[in-house]
C-alpha cells in the first residue's frame, strides 16, 4: 500500500456536516448522496466561495473529515464537507472543527476519474482496516479521518488520513 507517516500541528476546518450511521453499510450510499445533494443545492459551491481564495495547488478547496458523534456509543458518526480555515475565509454559519495535533498515516489511492472517487476511496478504506492496520507498527486512534481530493476530471487521486500512534 502506498502510505507515509507524518506529524501535523492542530488545524481548524469549517463546513457542512451531517450525522451518518455505519449500520448495514448505509453510509456507503448516504455519503456519496450527501455530496450529490450538496452540489445540486449549491451549498458546495457556496462553501468553496467562502474561502475567498483561488486554489494554489492540486488540492481541492473542499475535502472531507469524519469524527465521532459526540461520544455516542452507537455506530453513528459525523461527516463534514470542509475547507481549511484561514484569515481570509468567511466561516459564518458553518460548523467549525479543531483537529488536534497528531501523527497521521496517509494513504494514496490509484489515479481515477472524478466519477469513481467514492468507489476508490471506499476500496482504500477497506484495505486500510483489513490489510494494513492488522500488520502495521501503529495503532489506530479513534476520531478524525480525513479524505483529501486532488486533480480534476479523469486525472484525480485521493488521500485518506488516519490518526495513529506507534505500538
Amino acid at each position: 500500500m502506498d502510505y507515509r507517516i507524518i506529524k501535523k500541528e492542530a488545524f481548524v476546518v469549517y463546513g457542512i456536516d451531517r450525522v451518518f450511521t455505519a449500520d448495514q453499510g448505509e453510509h456507503l450510499i448516504d455519503i456519496p448522496q450527501f455530496w450529490i445533494d450538496s452540489v445540486q443545492d449549491g451549498s458546495l459551491e457556496k462553501l468553496s466561495l467562502s474561502t475567498q481564495k483561488e486554489p494554489e495547488d492540486e488540492l481541492s478547496p473542499i475535502n472531507a473529515v469524519c469524527w465521532s458523534n459526540d461520544g455516542k456509543e452507537d455506530s453513528s458518526f459525523r461527516y463534514m464537507l470542509f475547507t481549511y480555515m484561514a484569515d481570509h475565509c468567511n466561516a459564518e454559519g458553518y460548523t467549525m472543527l479543531e483537529v488536534p495535533a497528531s501523527t497521521w498515516a496517509i494513504f494514496r489511492t490509484r489515479e481515477h476519474s472524478q466519477e469513481d472517487t467514492s468507489v476508490v476511496i471506499q476500496e482504500l478504506i477497506k484495505r486500510i482496516y483489513t490489510e494494513w492496520l492488522p500488520t502495521a507498527s501503529y495503532n489506530h486512534v479513534d476520531e478524525y479521518e480525513l479524505e483529501l481530493y486532488y486533480g480534476e476530471n479523469a486525472h484525480c487521486y485521493s488521500e485518506v488520513w488516519i490518526r495513529v500512534v506507534p505500538k
